[in-house]
């Protein structure tokens, strides 16, 4: 079985594929409400309970989003980009407790590239994700908000799904299974 998480501070994907590419979950932990989720411990044990939920316990591969290192002009800000990574390594050593092996990462750019999803200049990147990933998996459910928007959390399940299967890419490019 193969994991992909996207991790985030707000809202974190979950994605098992079975390694012949089958979608077996495709779910998010939402950690939006700072009141419920006030500190990052807080944040982790939620995604850690959203792990637990996933009664697999066969996961052989781990593939996760790293924390961002730079800065975008005008979208994160020093505290965040270390929330995140706190977030990120803790994360990431729970995944690794619970399923006995160690997380590889793959920056957004590279799963997509390994997905072979390209993104024009100019587009809404969460938005062509999202039918990039549709078109790969059937079963990906997207939703709406009543306004014609993405739902919370679907562009979070989709980037978790594209890390999944840039990782089954490479793992067979490798020829590891």
């Amino acid at each position: 079985m193969i994991l992909g998480l996207d991790i985030s501070t707000s809202i974190t994907g979950i994605t098992l594929l079975s390694e012949d590419g089958k979608m077996l979950v495709n779910k998010c932990v939402n950690t939006m409400n700072k009141k419920k989720y006030p500190t990052v411990l807080k944040v982790a044990d939620a995604i850690e309970e959203g792990l637990k939920e996933i009664e697999i316990e066969d996961v052989r591969f781990i593939f996760i989003e790293p924390p961002l290192l730079s800065f975008g002009a005008g979208k994160s800000k020093a505290s965040t980009l270390s929330l995140l990574s706190k977030i990120n390594g803790i994360v990431s050593y729970i995944a690794y407790k619970k399923y006995r092996t160690e997380p590889e990462y793959f920056n957004a750019g590279t799963a997509r590239k390994l997905c072979k999803i390209k993104i024009e200049k100019g587009s809404d990147t969460k938005l062509r994700v999202v039918e990039e990933v549709k078109k790969l998996e059937p079963d990906f459910i997207v939703e709406y908000t009543k306004e014609g928007n993405l739902k919370a959390g679907t562009a979070d399940r989709a980037d978790s799904y594209v890390q999944a299967l840039a990782g089954l890419r490479e793992l067979r490019r490798k020829n590891v299974i």
